[in-house]
């Protein structure tokens, strides 16, 4: 890293690292595994020089702080930081947070909000395949429709084995674009 300056990494506890399956148990009961995909990042960054900062509110006192710390100890994970508050950062690894992206319905994402491990069903699959209504008769080369002031996109349609992306935007102005 330039100048010796580690660039900081902010995982939050619950919910990123402790699997929080068991759901809120007291500030010093953490009885999940750890998230194995989390663990392995946390390791590589540090591999990379990154600085690992844990977050939880749990460390708002000093037996939650312990908690924390023997857990992370107990699972083998290691951090240089674990803090009750957020410090500057790169990037903050959260499962309570939404992402901000100019020019999407932010409103609905924040009241709409569900952590994955509350997700339903419908919420986590994968866009649904279907065969294209606007096929090409003449051309056997792709439709796709371009988004025009609409967050929506949420339909992968086929044209026989070809990706054709039609972005479902309801009563949202849309342009046919051939390729």
């Amino acid at each position: 890293m330039s100048n010796n300056v580690r660039k900081t990494i902010v995982f939050d506890f619950d919910g990123v690292i402790h699997s929080y399956s068991s759901g809120w148990q007291g500030v010093t009961v953490i009885p999940d595994a750890p998230i194995e995909e989390t663990v392995e990042t946390i390791k590589r960054l540090r591999k990379e020089d990154y600085e690992i900062v844990v977050v939880s509110t749990r460390c708002a006192n000093l037996e939650g702080m312990l908690a924390v710390r023997q857990y992370l100890k107990h699972h083998k994970i290691e951090v240089d930081r674990v803090c009750s508050e957020k410090p500057p950062a790169l990037v903050y690894v959260d499962d309570r947070a939404v992402c901000f992206r100019p020019g999407t319905d932010l409103y609905n994402q924040i009241i709409n909000f569900k952590p994955w491990r509350e997700k339903d069903e419908a919420q986590e699959a994968k866009p649904q395949q279907l065969t294209c209504p606007y096929p090409l008769t003449r051309n056997p080369h792709v439709i796709y429709w371009e988004q025009h002031k609409c967050p929506h996109f949420d339909t992968e349609w086929k044209i026989g084995n070809s990706p054709c992306y039609h972005y479902d935007h309801g009563n949202c102005t849309r342009k046919r674009r051939r390729r």
